[in-house]
């Protein structure tokens, strides 16, 4: 138990051990602040290479560190919410993608679907000056 010293009937903890609890606070909230600026530019990094959405990243991340019985309860009570919500009678956010006979939506779809389409046929040599380019 920590050296602890008397002062009017009550127990107080002496001030050198509480000298030594504060430094290691501190130490330990650098450490925290640190890992948390790691992790945020971990998720912006994500975020700006492969799309991610982050409020989304982050509620999955949490629900996976849930175990199943707590996550199958929030996921169930967070259902009951969107319903109330009425968010389940607008259209479906996750609609199928547009079928390929259809027009894209934009010029960058118009490139994905270009692109999409030389890879389905294969991607043949470009030949410059009678030379291949690959």
């Amino acid at each position: 138990m920590a050296a602890r010293m008397s002062e009017n009937g009550g127990t107080m903890t002496a001030a050198e051990v509480l000298q030594t609890l504060f430094s290691q606070a501190d130490s330990h909230k650098a450490e925290m602040d640190s890992a948390r600026g790691e992790m945020g530019a971990f998720i912006k990094d994500a975020e700006e290479r492969f799309g991610i959405n982050r409020k989304a990243f982050k509620a999955a991340l949490a629900l996976k560190r849930m175990e199943a019985q707590d996550r199958s309860a929030y996921l169930q009570t967070f259902r009951h919410y969107c319903d109330v919500l009425g968010f389940n009678d607008q259209a479906d956010l996750f609609a199928e993608a547009p079928k390929a006979d259809q027009p894209p939506a934009d010029a960058g779809a118009a490139q994905a679907a270009a692109n999409a389409e030389a890879i389905t046929k294969g991607i043949k040599p470009t030949r410059v000056s009678g030379k291949t380019l690959n």
